[in-house]
């Protein structure tokens, strides 16, 4: 008569992982069990003891079949970056010199260019949250937009290509003013400066990222995003959080943000996002 507790060979499997994968099944089942290398079979053996085996092939039976019924293969998405297009980059930071030049020659360009919540509510001069993104109040201002807006926007340009990308950094930033100066009213509101773009170049990073780990339906991801999330924690630090003179436009940075953060995960994917198969 076979001793109950003697140990048998269940399942040999060629990959250790698929071995320990159906261990994990039997001690989920309360049953102890060993894996071991079989080099006879150059594979790897789960083993059980005897009055356990039949319970333990039916469970076997139905984990393997609720496998096959729930795999679904997984998109492996290109990762092939566009070039960083200086150049475009180049001739935004040359308009942003040339405006803050001229602002220093006419002073009233400011007063008819900068986003105003009455000036476009009331008099319908729509063009001001777009216009405002080329105006600085002095040469600090204009530099730090400048450095670090310039680095998320290559970025931007890099994965969603160079028209998409600049069209949706103005874009984004032209709406987030639209935004913020509609939700001022009535109060009269005044901002100025590519910090809002720049906000919207950070939004859109984040928002292609979290698409792309969506897709692979993979955490891991998510790793892509932990450089945007940093490097926007600094950014808010350094030009969300508020001054002393009360200057900066918290509101602006955060409706940039946001809506980069909806243009990333639905209007950059045309470019760089090519599912395959494996």
């Amino acid at each position: 008569m076979d001793d109950p507790d003697v140990e048998v060979t269940l399942g040999t499997w060629a990959d250790v992982g698929a071995a320990h994968e159906h261990a994990l099944v039997v001690l989920a089942m309360g049953i102890p069990c060993e894996v071991t290398e079989d080099p006879e079979l150059l594979g790897f053996s789960v083993a059980v003891e005897r009055k356990h085996a039949e319970a333990v092939l039916m469970e076997w039976q139905l984990y393997d079949e609720e496998a096959r019924a729930t795999a679904h293969p997984k998109p492996v998405l290109e990762n092939r970056m566009q070039p960083l297009h200086l150049d475009v980059a180049g001739v935004w930071l040359f308009a942003l010199l040339v405006v803050f030049f001229r602002q220093g020659r006419d002073p009233t360009l400011t007063e008819r260019f900068c986003n105003s919540s009455t000036a476009m509510m009331l008099r319908g001069e729509w063009w001001r949250p777009f216009t405002s993104l080329f105006l600085h109040r002095d040469a600090d201002h204009l530099l730090g937009n400048a450095l670090l807006g310039g680095v998320f926007c290559v970025l931007v340009a890099q994965v969603a290509g160079a028209m998409r990308g600049w069209t949706l950094i103005l874009a984004c930033g032209t709406i987030a003013n639209a935004l913020n100066a509609a939700l001022r009213m009535p109060d009269e509101f005044r901002s100025l400066g590519a910090s809002t773009a720049t906000f919207a170049a950070l939004g859109i990073l984040v928002g292609h990222a979290t698409r792309r780990a969506w897709m692979i339906r993979s955490f891991q991801g998510f790793r892509m995003l932990f450089a945007p999330l940093i490097a926007g924690g600094i950014m808010l630090g350094w030009f969300g959080g508020g001054t002393s003179t009360g200057n900066t436009d918290v509101v602006g940075h955060a409706l940039g943000w946001l809506v980069g953060l909806l243009a990333g995960v639905f209007l950059t994917h045309p470019i760089k996002d090519t599912p395959s198969y494996s």
